[in-house]
């Protein structure tokens, strides 16, 4: 039966596959720090510095969980993984930990190795450390 009402239709392709991959196996190709922001401002109008993240691209990619069929098939993928200094963020209390348990240096240690890779949803949390719950941070 066709689809007619809009509020039905669901996301395809590449916003879809980004949505339902939940984890995966995959050679690290690349893995680079960089830079993005650094022009916008906080409530009492001072620059917000550059928030700086890791991206990192694999092939070779074995899809191990999903929350829906994929609507198509994933060989490469990329993503990023933002950069933290303080306690308590995913960056120092997931990411480096496992890069420690695994004794891998940060980012040429992955370069080459076949990892597998989890999806961690966490709550945003304010520079108070109070939760902001309009904010959930998917991370791959």
């Amino acid at each position: 039966m066709p689809l007619t009402d809009r509020k039905q239709a669901k996301d395809g392709g590449f916003a879809q596959v980004r949505g339902a991959l939940q984890k995966f196996k995959g050679t690290v190709d690349s893995a680079e720090f960089d830079k993005w922001g650094g022009k916008l401002v906080d409530d009492d109008g001072k620059p917000v510095p550059p928030r700086e993240f890791l991206e990192v691209s694999c092939s070779g990619v074995e899809v191990l969980e999903v929350t829906e069929e994929l609507s198509m098939e994933v060989t490469e993928w990329n993503f990023r993984v933002n950069c933290s200094d303080f306690n308590g963020s995913f960056w120092v209390d997931k990411f480096l930990e496992s890069a420690d348990r695994f004794k891998l240096q940060i980012p040429e240690g992955l370069i080459g190795k076949r990892i597998t890779w989890e999806k961690v949803t966490r709550e945003a949390k304010r520079k108070d450390g109070t939760v902001d719950p309009s904010i959930i941070l998917p991370i791959m």
